[in-house]
């Protein structure tokens, strides 16, 4: 789900030129932002974020041998 948000076209333009610089999309950038004003650590996510995917009862089968 994505959402869209007005800024300016010189806040657009920094945004643009600090993702280019980092080598990061410009998302990335507003998201690394967004969490370090409101305090919450990176790591708080842990590793596997946006990667772990939901257990499937065959997920829970394989460990009953």
């Amino acid at each position: 789900m994505s959402e869209t948000i007005r800024v300016k076209k010189s806040i657009y333009d920094i945004l643009v030129r600090i993702a280019r610089e980092q080598g990061m999309s410009a998302e990335k950038v507003l998201e690394e932002l967004v969490l370090e004003k409101a305090g919450i650590p990176r790591d708080m996510f842990g590793i596997d974020r946006d990667r772990v995917k939901p257990y499937t009862e065959k997920d829970r089968m394989e460990d009953r041998g």
